[in-house]
Formats: structure tokens, C-alpha cells, sequence
């Protein structure tokens, strides 16, 4: 994609490949990647150079890797040659040490945007005359960014481009609404909506697919899987739709695209359980025929200061992922019946 906007994506992306999605449910979604062996020494707190105290670790083993992460913030300079090298050294050698990354020395003409590819999501920087030159791949565990007087919060950015990839290759997400009745519209309305992302090239499906991947595994936020689940029922139905639009015939009962709806639904599911855990907590249930909508902006309130927010934030992820569940259940009983309805009965997207 060199010379290519963020948002126009024409990388060739790696085909999706096997995901083991039970596995990252058992772990849960705060887990990080654990330390490879042999990892060099790393110094204890102690003493910052400059006379401030303050919590820091010095990790790596030579210059060009070599960083200080200072209250759990790594600190790089802009102009630094070796600036991805320590940031992919210090995420792989110390990610359970830092959560933030401080970027110095940024001119002050220049904004931080982050966008996504095939290798993740990515860092690049504005001066206001031309596009990325540079993509500064972002470790996992990373969730907030400080540059200048920017200050961003990692987290609500992977959001924010998901929902713009989504928007750019297939018209966005949906919230299925106090229209939508999974009795009864589960084998058609919502069919459409998963045909319809089936339209995005697979490159597209492949790249958000990579990305929300990344993202539930490292994020605690249910809608990473609730967006996932969609992209993965979507590319379950590709393979038929693609034939379907050759005019040839397809079986819609077949191993990849049985794989990928049971892959949506574990996802869905796993969603459902942690939202559903979440409000119990705090007595708190929205109603299941009267849908909220989906919210991942919405912050972690204490549910004591911001009941609204809360409920907001882990009532819109409940009914949004139960009535994904029930589509795809009907989804899913269609294709063991080696039927999906034909794309001129699919009713147009709502």
C-alpha cells in the first residue's frame, strides 16, 4: 500500500488461517503474550538519571534496543533511528512492564494518527502536506500514547478504526435495533447483514479479522469480540457468495464455512457470558426484546457515579452479542441443512 492513504487499503493480506478461539476464550482477554526464554536482565527500579525518584526499568542490551520505561511508560525520541526496533523489543522483553508509550522530541507541527494493515495497527505521523511515509507498528499491551500535548488512549483509537474499516469496505457494523425480532428475522435480515460484509475483498476481511484478533486477545472490551464474530460468520459466507455471484451452484455445508459460523457464534457467545457476568454484578440486566445499542466508546464507569454510562458501555455489548447469538444460530441451522436463502429472496440492508 506505499503512497496510499490510511483508509485505502490494497495490501495483499495473508489468507485467514486457523484460529484457536476456544483457547482465547479459556485465557481470557487481559492476558499478554508470555516473556520468551532467555530474556536479558532487565534493572530494577531506582533512581531516575536528573534527580527526579520515580519507578524505572532500563531493558534492553545494547543501543539500537536499549530504552527506559519510566511508571510504566516507555519513553522513546522521535528522532531516533532505532525507534521501532525498541519499541518491538521493549514489547516482547518487558510488555508486563509498561502500558503507555511517551513519544519526545515530535515537532510541534506534527499530529499522531493510528490506523490498521495487514501486520496490525500502526502509528504514522501529519505534518499537514503529505501522507505516511512511516508506519510504527503499536506492541499489544500498549493502550495509551503521549506526544506533544496529545494525549491518546490507545484502546478507544483501535476502536475508532475498526468501525472506519468496517464503514470503508462494507458500510460499517450493525446494531440490531427494537425492529429486529431474532425469531423471526434471523434466517433472512440478519443473513443479509453477514452476506453483505461477505462482499468486502477477502484482503479487507483478512486485514480487521487480524486486527480485532490482536485486540481480543489483549483487551478486556467485549466488543472487539462482538466485531470479530461478525467478520469471521461474513468470511464463513464469502466462498457462497462469490460463487453465487458467478451464477454457480454452492454448498453452503461445507467444513471452512461451518468452522467460521461456529467460530462467530464461540466469540459471540464469549461476549454474551462477560457482559451478562459484568451486570450481574451490579443487579443491572437491559432488556432482551427492547435492544440497546452498540456503545464501545462508553468508558468503565463506576457504576455508582455513571449508572447511565455503565449500562450504556455493557448493555449495548449484552443485547447487541444475545442477538447476534440467535442469528447466527439460525445461520448456522441453515447451513447443516445445506441451505442459505437465495441472494435475489435476501432482503436489502435496512
Amino acid at each position: 500500500m506505499s503512497g496510499d492513504q490510511p483508509g485505502s487499503n490494497h495490501e495483499q493480506a495473508p489468507a485467514p488461517g486457523g484460529v484457536d478461539f476456544l483457547g482465547i476464550i479459556q485465557r481470557g482477554t487481559t492476558g499478554r503474550h508470555e516473556l520468551p526464554s532467555g530474556q536479558p536482565e532487565v534493572n530494577q527500579p531506582g533512581y531516575r538519571p536528573g534527580g527526579n525518584n520515580a519507578d524505572v526499568v532500563r531493558i534492553g542490551t545494547d543501543a539500537s534496543n536499549t530504552v527506559n520505561i519510566v511508571n510504566k511508560t516507555v519513553e522513546l525520541s522521535f528522532k531516533d533511528p532505532n525507534f521501532d526496533n525498541k519499541m518491538m523489543y521493549a514489547a516482547t522483553h518487558g510488555a508486563d512492564k509498561f502500558n503507555k508509550i511517551k513519544i519526545d522530541d515530535l515537532p510541534s507541527n506534527y499530529v499522531v494518527h493510528t490506523w490498521i494493515d495487514k501486520n496490525g495497527y500502526f502509528l504514522w505521523y501529519d505534518d499537514g502536506t503529505r501522507g505516511p511515509k512511516d508506519r510504527h507498528y503499536l506492541p499489544n499491551n500498549a493502550m495509551s500514547l503521549e506526544a506533544n500535548s496529545m494525549h491518546l488512549d490507545l484502546e478507544r483509537e483501535r476502536i475508532n478504526d475498526n468501525q472506519q474499516f468496517a464503514k470503508n469496505n462494507f458500510g460499517g457494523f450493525r446494531n440490531f435495533d427494537r425492529s429486529f425480532v431474532p425469531a423471526s428475522d434471523g434466517t433472512t435480515n440478519s443473513t443479509s447483514y453477514y452476506w453483505k460484509i461477505a462482499g468486502a475483498t477477502p484482503e479487507a476481511l483478512a486485514i480487521q479479522e487480524h486486527a480485532l484478533r490482536e485486540s481480543v486477545r489483549s483487551s478486556a472490551n467485549p466488543y472487539f469480540k462482538i466485531y470479530l464474530s461478525d467478520i469471521e460468520a461474513a468470511q464463513g459466507l464469502q466462498p457462497l457468495r462469490e460463487r453465487a455471484a458467478q451464477g454457480l451452484p454452492f454448498n453452503p455445508n461445507n467444513e471452512y464455512t461451518r468452522g467460521k459460523i461456529d467460530a462467530a457464534l464461540s466469540l459471540s457467545k464469549a461476549a454474551f457470558d462477560q457482559t451478562n457476568t459484568t451486570l450481574g454484578q451490579v443487579g443491572q440486566y437491559p432488556s432482551l426484546n427492547v435492544y440497546l445499542p452498540l456503545a464501545p466508546q462508553r468508558p468503565y464507569w463506576d457504576y455508582k457515579k455513571g449508572a447511565d454510562d455503565f449500562i450504556g458501555f455493557w448493555g449495548g455489548g449484552y443485547n447487541q452479542s444475545y442477538g447476534r447469538q440467535q442469528n447466527l444460530t439460525s445461520l448456522r441451522g441453515l447451513i447443516m441443512s445445506g441451505v442459505v436463502p437465495r441472494v435475489h429472496d435476501l432482503p436489502e440492508q435496512r
